[in-house]
C-alpha cells in the first residue's frame, strides 16, 4: 500500500512539473517490455501528448496526433519523464513535418518520431533490435534444418 502511494506521489509531482518539449516513456498497451513514447506540450495548466501510433489517423492522413495528456495517460504506467530542451515553436514544426506520415513498425513508429524531435534522426533503436533478432532466429532455424 506504501509503494502505491509513492508511486501516486511521484507521478503527481512529475505531471505537474512536465513542460512543452519532455519527452515521456509508457509501458506499452502490447507487451510489458516495449514502450511508447510521447512529447508534451504545456499550454498553461493543460498538458497535451503528441505522440504517433497505429490507431491513429490525423487530419493529414497521417498518425501523429496531439490530444489531451491526461485523457491517453489515464491508467498507463509511466516509466519515465526525460527534458529535451524542445520549446513549443520546434515541436511544432517538426509536427507539420511529419503530420502526414503513416504509422510503420519499421520505418515509422513512436520512437522514430520522438527521436526526430529529440535528435533530429529519424531512428528507432527498438524497431532494430527487434529485426535483428529475427534475423538470427530465421538464422538459427536455418542451421537448425540443414543439420
Amino acid at each position: 500500500m506504501k509503494t502505491a502511494y509513492i508511486e501516486a506521489d511521484v507521478k503527481k509531482h512529475n505531471l505537474k512539473n512536465m513542460q512543452t518539449g519532455d519527452l515521456i516513456k509508457f509501458e506499452a498497451d502490447v507487451h510489458p517490455i516495449i514502450f511508447h513514447y510521447g512529447i508534451i506540450d504545456r499550454v498553461s495548466d493543460k498538458l497535451y501528448i503528441y505522440h504517433n501510433q497505429l490507431s491513429f489517423v490525423n487530419k493529414s492522413g497521417g498518425s501523429m496526433i496531439r490530444e489531451d495528456f491526461n485523457e491517453y495517460a489515464n491508467g498507463r504506467k509511466i516509466i519515465s519523464i526525460e527534458k529535451t530542451g524542445l520549446n513549443k515553436d520546434q515541436l511544432q514544426q517538426m509536427a507539420d513535418v511529419l503530420k502526414s506520415h503513416k504509422y510503420d513498425f519499421v520505418n515509422n513508429n513512436c520512437e522514430h518520431f520522438v527521436n526526430k524531435l529529440k535528435i533530429n534522426r529519424f531512428i528507432s533503436p527498438t524497431a532494430g533490435k527487434i529485426a535483428l533478432g529475427l534475423v538470427v532466429l530465421t538464422g538459427i532455424i536455418w542451421y537448425m534444418k540443414k543439420r
